[in-house]
């Protein structure tokens, strides 16, 4: 049984995974920097491990481990303030921890002996399939909704845009008239295309016959996403690679294993010289540099992966035949918390890191956008309780919202009592349901107030709410 278990793909299959893990780990912390600008030691541990791993070709699993257990201390710490992915991401370095941890407590509490590799990929990777899929059906469900379909406002039609001007196709005057001269249409077909390949994608990744093609389609649309050029979304797509990769047919991870430790030198070289340029780029203040070098890496490394795996599962027409299907059923657990997650804004719960990413999804002030999940589903009142602002000289509440470059939005009463919070100085009135309220802060401190301002420390932590548009909910992250 021993034998069985202890498989020697077993240990290519971690060795892959977990320098792909690495690698988009290390992006999401090139491009958010704030644990270098207020030098967090938890950030500086991440970054640093994911180094290591990476620069050792994964030869090193402590490396892995020690990058995971402070990766998700550090998720921690940043919640509830996290993008969409980075929340996905939270949950897998906690997923993992566990894994790992369940991993050391069988082996010594156990008289039979696994490998941390097999046991891993007998455990870990089921979840992970799972989890991806998952993703791909929140991301789906949220975009089912009236306003992603208009091409004025949608985020599939901003997402293309700007990826053409990212492009810069729009300078060639045939394709600028075309683009004008079809604006709508285009924006349709860039909805559509969006919101089918992402239906698609994890429907063919759950088929056997078909997994090779939805590998192939997955890769080619992120890395097509990723262009767009918001940083977040070169980050997401690195993550999606490394998730993706759980799914690779074990004689093309193999054989790329193979293939490529003859060259395990040069890797080594072309990684220290560009870990070198981004130390150089950040201790000269060139943040724009550095962030132009992600780019090219990024783009570099999308290109390599899929042409390696094009190249290498060539002939496996097929795909291979993977579980989804973990050997300890509590790790269930977790595509259970996926869900939760997912569901949130339709329960009333939080609207923001719920995989809404770029949907248009609108569930505030009792009412939805969504084409046919009902407003009845709604058991909590966080997203009903809409503030009103009747008279303020609190500037940090009239700010305007970067992403849609507008000031004609409100809060939910949780984020804008987290708001008032984190004010010292000044006054509001305002409304929540017909109902007036006001607060007076003077150096921090509550003045008058005949409302409660406190909030639930954990619930500040696993709550995050949108702003609130009047008519129509615009793109946002």
């Amino acid at each position: 049984m021993q034998d069985k278990l202890n498989k020697p793909n077993n240990i290519q299959l971690f060795t892959f995974f977990s320098v792909f893990w690495a690698f988009s780990t290390l992006i999401h912390q090139l491009v958010w920097l704030e644990w270098s600008h207020y030098n967090i030691p938890m950030g500086w541990m991440v970054t640093l491990f994911c180094i290591l791993h990476i620069g050792t070709l994964g030869k090193h699993k402590t490396f892995f481990i020690l990058a995971v257990v402070s990766s998700m201390f550090w998720y921690l710490l940043r919640q509830p303030f996290s993008v969409n992915h980075l929340f996905y991401e939270a949950l897998m370095s906690i997923f993992i921890s566990i894994v790992l941890v369940f991993y050391y407590l069988k082996n010594k509490f156990s008289t039979q002996t696994i490998t941390l590799e097999s046991y891993f990929v007998t455990n870990a990777f089921p979840i992970l399939r799972v989890g991806i899929i998952l993703l791909y059906f929140f991301v789906v469900l949220h975009k089912l909704n009236y306003d992603f379909f208009k091409t004025e406002i949608s985020c599939g039609a901003i997402l293309f845009e700007n990826l053409l001007n990212n492009l810069q196709l729009t300078k060639l005057n045939f394709i600028d008239n075309f683009y004008n001269n079809n604006h709508i249409l285009i924006a349709q077909f860039s909805i559509y295309s969006a919101l089918i390949a992402e239906a698609i994608i994890p429907l063919l990744l759950l088929f056997k016959r078909s997994r090779k093609l939805g590998l192939i389609l997955a890769m080619i649309f992120h890395f097509l996403l990723g262009l767009e050029g918001l940083m977040a979304i070169i980050s997401f797509t690195g993550m999606m690679f490394t998730y993706l990769s759980v799914f690779w047919p074990v004689k093309t991870v193999s054989a790329v294993i193979n293939n490529l430790l003859p060259y395990k030198n040069k890797l080594k070289i072309g990684f220290i010289a560009f870990i070198s340029l981004l130390a150089l780029a950040y201790i000269t203040k060139h943040i724009g540099t550095l962030m132009r070098l992600v780019n090219a890496v990024w783009i570099i490394y999308s290109i390599f992966i899929i042409l390696i795996f094009i190249r290498f599962s060539k002939g496996e027409n097929s795909g291979n035949n993977i579980s989804f299907r973990p050997k300890t059923s509590i790790y269930w657990i977790f595509p259970i918390l996926i869900c939760i997650n997912g569901f949130s804004p339709y329960l009333g719960l939080k609207t923001q890191t719920v995989f809404s990413m770029f949907s248009n999804l609108k569930t505030e002030n009792g009412s939805n956008n969504h084409f046919f999940i009902p407003n009845e589903l709604q058991l909590f009142n966080y997203q009903k309780e809409i503030v009103v602002i009747t008279e303020t000289n609190m500037q940090e509440l009239t700010g305007t919202d970067a992403w849609n470059n507008t000031k004609n939005y409100k809060y939910v009463l949780f984020e804008f009592i987290r708001k008032l919070n984190s004010i010292n100085d000044g006054h509001v009135n305002f409304q929540v349901n017909n109902k007036s309220y006001y607060v007076k802060k003077e150096n921090g401190e509550i003045i008058e107030s005949n409302i409660d301002l406190k909030q639930s420390v954990i619930l500040k932590r696993l709550f995050l709410f949108r702003p609130i548009y009047d008519d129509v909910n615009l793109c946002q992250q």
